[in-house]
C-alpha cells in the first residue's frame, strides 16, 4: 500500500475495534480513523477503547463536519440494521479509487454496497477463527490457534 494511505472504518463494535487496532498499529493514527456522526465522535473520544487488554488510541472523524476526504479503503463494520444509514453517511468519502470492504456476515451487505457504489469498488470478505465480544468499549477477542 502507498505511504499516504487513508483508511476509514464505520462501526466501532467488536470487529471494527479489532480491525482498527491492527490497522492503526500498521499505518498509524493519522492514516486510520473511525467515521461517525459528530455526536458519536464526542462519545468515542471520551471512551477508553481496549482490545485484548491493550488500550487503543483511535482517531475519530465526524461525518457531519468532514466531507470529501477520499479514502483508499473504507471498512463497513456496522450491524446489518445500520448498513443503509452507514452507506449514506460515508458517501462523500468514497472516490473513484476507494476499495470497500464489508465485515458483515452473509452476502447481502456487499450487494447493498455495490448498488450504491458499483461492483468494481467492493471486496468480499469472510472473518474466520476469532470470537469477538464487545463489553462497553472493551473488546476481548479469542483468535483460534488452528488457522
Amino acid at each position: 500500500m502507498k505511504d499516504n494511505v487513508k483508511i476509514g472504518i464505520i462501526g466501532a463494535g467488536s470487529l471494527g475495534i479489532m480491525y482498527g487496532q491492527k490497522l492503526t498499529a500498521a499505518y498509524g493514527k493519522e492514516r486510520v480513523f473511525f467515521l461517525a456522526s459528530n455526536e458519536r465522535c464526542e462519545i468515542y473520544k471520551e471512551a477508553d477503547f481496549v482490545c485484548n487488554g491493550e488500550t487503543c488510541d483511535f482517531n475519530f472523524v465526524s461525518t457531519d463536519r468532514n466531507k470529501n476526504i477520499p479514502l483508499d479503503l473504507l471498512i463497513f463494520a456496522v450491524k446489518y440494521s445500520g448498513l443503509k444509514g452507514a452507506i449514506q453517511e460515508v458517501r462523500s468519502f468514497v472516490s473513484e479509487n476507494t476499495i470497500l470492504l464489508s465485515l458483515l456476515n452473509g452476502i447481502t451487505s456487499e450487494e447493498e454496497i455495490e448498488a450504491v457504489f458499483g461492483k468494481k469498488h467492493t471486496l468480499y470478505s469472510v472473518a474466520l477463527g476469532m470470537d469477538p465480544i464487545r463489553e462497553g468499549f472493551q473488546c476481548p477477542i479469542r483468535i483460534s490457534e488452528e488457522l
